[in-house]
């Protein structure tokens, strides 16, 4: 009597290179056995993406960055008012397209970033969230509170977009919620129509940022209700959160908490700053909803501005603050 026993066994293999290649590969093998004689077929299929796989924002006023020197007196907070993007990069720093140059990857929209000052309603004071110039190479502090001890740097290497919550809690600073009216943001728009339906998104953070206190002895009193508070008194010296949106105008609950902690604390002791640079990647989920297309980094809230007096001072953004170096995207 002849038997027939038949295996079959599928296999799917979707690694991460392959991916940012453009393609998922399957494959189906069956096996039959029939009295010794063993045949086998294989069927092998690829899904295409097209287009560029991996974009990268510099956050530097320059030709070496994605932004243009801003000269304005703040940006209002408006989606579409921000201060944009106009050349990205690849991964390896290189150019990759500008606004003129119609190579424009057609998956990124839009990229933009909050500059404060008199326009900018949410944040007016100048020197809260702009690019770092002359004042931040020459701001100093007093981390360690002694007058026999020299003031040191403070401030972020210049051309770079950065935060200092010494001069945002100086002036009128809205607290964020990940809204259409935050003062201080980084807000990236993508086309659904571009993207495949099965994609998501990969981002890469590159930044820095400082806190004076270090997380609390008892982070019992940071919690209300079992919900993680940061901005309640003595949990973090400045908080920023992620938002994933179906639109700019949209309020929705945060889904990454960026700061705290802090990539670095201000030291007494050795009289030295925070800002240490770190990477942060999240994923973001776009392939659960074809509408979601806005990705918002919003500050959010910092202790008050009477806290800050004795150890920072303006355009430090190594006190108490945040210096954003890139953010790559990568489709997956």
């Amino acid at each position: 009597m002849n038997k027939n026993n038949t295996l079959v066994v599928s296999a799917i293999a979707c690694a991460l290179p392959i991916m940012l290649s453009g393609g998922c590969l399957s494959s189906s093998i069956e096996k039959k056995l029939n009295t010794g004689i063993v045949t086998e077929s294989t069927q092998t299929s690829a899904t295409t993406v097209s287009g560029t796989k991996a974009v990268r924002l510099i956050f530097r006023a320059s030709t070496s960055g994605s932004f243009e020197a801003y000269s304005g007196d703040g940006t209002a907070p408006t989606p579409g008012s921000g201060h944009k993007a106009v050349r990205v990069f690849s991964p390896d720093n290189s150019l990759l397209a500008s606004t003129t140059s119609g190579s424009w990857p057609s998956w990124l929209t839009s990229a933009e970033i909050g500059i404060s000052g008199a326009s900018n309603t949410s944040a007016t004071d100048t020197n809260c969230a702009r690019f770092s110039n002359a004042a931040d190479a020459a701001a100093t502090c007093d981390f360690d509170g002694s007058a026999t001890t020299e003031a040191v740097s403070c401030g972020a290497s210049a051309g770079l977009y950065r935060v200092s919550e010494f001069d945002c809690t100086n002036g009128t600073m809205r607290t964020g919620d990940g809204g259409p009216q935050d003062g201080a943001y980084i807000r990236v728009t993508f086309s659904r129509t571009a993207l495949v339906t099965t994609e998501n998104i990969l981002a890469v953070l590159e930044y820095a940022s400082s806190a004076l206190g270090q997380a609390p002895a008892n982070p019992a009193t940071c919690f209300s209700g079992g919900v993680f508070s940061p901005s309640a008194t003595g949990c973090s010296d400045h908080v920023w959160q992620a938002y994933l949106k179906h639109n700019a105008y949209e309020v929705v609950q945060p889904f990454v908490m960026l700061v705290p902690p802090s990539s670095g604390y201000v030291s007494a002791s050795a009289n030295t700053g925070g800002g240490g640079v770190t990477t942060k990647q999240f994923i973001l989920p776009l392939a659960a909803d074809q509408t979601l297309s806005i990705f918002q980094l919003s500050r959010i809230s910092a202790t008050a501005h009477a806290n800050l007096t004795t150890n920072c001072a303006t355009s430090s953004a190594q006190c108490v603050g945040v210096v954003f170096y890139s953010l790559t995207f990568y489709r997956i």
